[in-house]
C-alpha cells in the first residue's frame, strides 16, 4: 500500500503513541486479523459482514497511523509485511487479553469462581492432567475450565496470545523460549505398543532390529517425543520402517496399529487402560532414558492467577502420589 512521504514522516515522529492519537478502534485490529486469515479483502469483508471498500478504508486508516504498509498484494493473496506481522502479533494478544478480562469480570460478578484455560499435549502428560483437574474441581466446584489438546506448534501461539493460561507438555527444545517460564513436574514413563494379536507379542524378548522391521506410527514432526524417539533409534543403530502416518493420539493409534500391524509409542499411564480393554499390548522393550521431563509452561510476563497456582499445586500432588506408588 502506498502513501505519501509527508504522511510517513509525520507518523514516524508519533509512532510511540500512535494508537492513542490515531483514534483507532478494536474494529481496525479485527480487520487486520480477518485479512490475515482470508488473504483476501473480499473474503475478509464477507467474514465481517461488511463491504470491500470498508475493509480497504479501515486498512488505510491503520496504515496511516502506523506510518508503514501492513499488507502487500501478491499472487497468493494479501500478505502481511514485516510491520504487519508484528502488529498482528499484538492484535492477537489484545484479543486474548480481552477474553481473559471477560472471564475475570464474570468471576467478580459472582457468576463463576474463576476460570482456567489449559493446553495439554496428552501424548506427554498422560492421565496426570485429568487427575489434577478432578482434584482442582473438588476444591473449587464453580471454577470454569477449558481444556485444549494439541501439539506444541498449536499450543504455543495460544499461550503467547493469552488464550491459554498454562501449557502442560515437554519443554519445547529448539523453540524460542525467552518469554516462557518452565515449572518442572515429573518424568513420564514411556512404552512401546502394538495390537494384542501382533506377532511380536508371542516373543519373550523383542530386539530393536525386530521392532524396526515393522511399520512405525511416529508422533508429529517437531514434537519433543518425536525427536527423542528418533534419537533412540540412532543410538540403537537401526532405521525403522515408517507407516506414513504421524499421530500422537492413543485413541487413534489403538485402531491404526491394529489395521496396519504397526508399532507406536505412548506414555505408560495412557497405555494401561487400553491394555485392560484389550485394545493394545505393551511390548517387553526397555527404553533408553532419552525422553525429557514434562513441565508446566507459562508466559513469563503474565501474572499468575489463583486458579493457575492452584492447578500447579494439584499437578504436584498428583505427580508425588504417582511417584510414591511406583516406589
Amino acid at each position: 500500500m502506498s502513501m505519501n512521504d509527508s504522511t510517513m514522516a509525520k507518523s514516524r515522529h508519533t509512532r510511540a503513541d500512535w494508537f492513542a492519537n490515531s483514534r483507532l478502534k478494536l474494529r481496525h485490529l479485527t480487520v487486520l486479523l480477518a485479512i490475515e486469515r482470508t488473504r483476501s479483502f473480499g473474503r475478509a469483508a464477507a467474514e465481517l459482514h461488511t463491504s470491500q471498500p470498508a475493509i480497504s478504508k479501515a486498512l488505510r486508516e491503520i496504515e496511516a497511523a502506523a506510518g508503514l504498509p501492513l499488507f502487500e498484494r501478491r499472487p497468493e493473496g494479501a500478505c502481511p509485511t514485516v510491520a504487519g506481522t508484528s502488529l498482528l502479533h499484538y492484535a492477537r494478544e489484545v484479543f486474548g487479553t480481552l477474553e481473559r478480562a471477560g472471564s475475570d469480570l464474570e468471576s467478580i460478578a459472582g457468576e463463576r469462581a474463576g476460570s482456567l484455560t489449559l493446553g495439554c499435549n496428552f501424548s506427554s502428560a498422560g492421565q496426570v492432567v485429568p487427575d489434577a483437574l478432578l482434584l482442582l474441581k473438588r476444591a473449587n466446584p464453580l471454577l470454569s475450565v477449558r481444556l485444549e489438546e494439541g501439539t506444541l506448534e498449536m499450543l504455543m501461539p495460544h499461550l503467547r496470545s493469552r488464550k491459554l493460561d498454562i501449557v502442560v507438555a515437554r519443554w519445547p527444545r529448539g523453540h524460542d523460549v525467552a518469554d516462557l517460564e518452565e515449572h518442572l513436574l515429573f518424568e513420564q514413563a514411556m512404552c512401546v505398543i502394538c495390537a494384542p494379536n501382533h506377532p511380536l507379542t508371542r516373543e519373550k524378548t523383542v530386539t530393536w532390529k525386530a521392532l524396526a522391521a515393522w511399520p512405525w506410527i511416529f508422533p508429529p514432526e517437531g514434537s519433543p517425543v518425536r525427536e527423542d524417539l528418533e534419537e533412540m533409534f540412532r543410538r540403537q543403530r537401526v532405521r525403522p520402517r515408517e507407516a506414513g502416518i504421524d499421530c500422537a493420539s492413543i485413541f487413534a493409534n489403538s485402531i491404526l496399529i491394529r489395521e496396519l500391524r504397526a508399532i507406536a509409542i505412548c506414555p505408560y499411564a495412557n497405555a494401561k487402560h487400553f491394555v485392560s480393554e484389550k485394545l493394545v499390548a505393551i511390548l517387553p522393550v526397555k527404553l533408553p532414558s532419552v525422553f525429557g521431563p514434562n513441565s508446566v509452561i507459562t508466559f513469563r510476563e503474565r501474572e499468575m492467577t489463583r486458579a493457575m497456582r492452584d492447578f500447579i499445586e494439584c499437578l504436584k500432588k498428583i505427580t508425588r502420589k504417582k511417584t510414591s506408588r511406583r516406589n
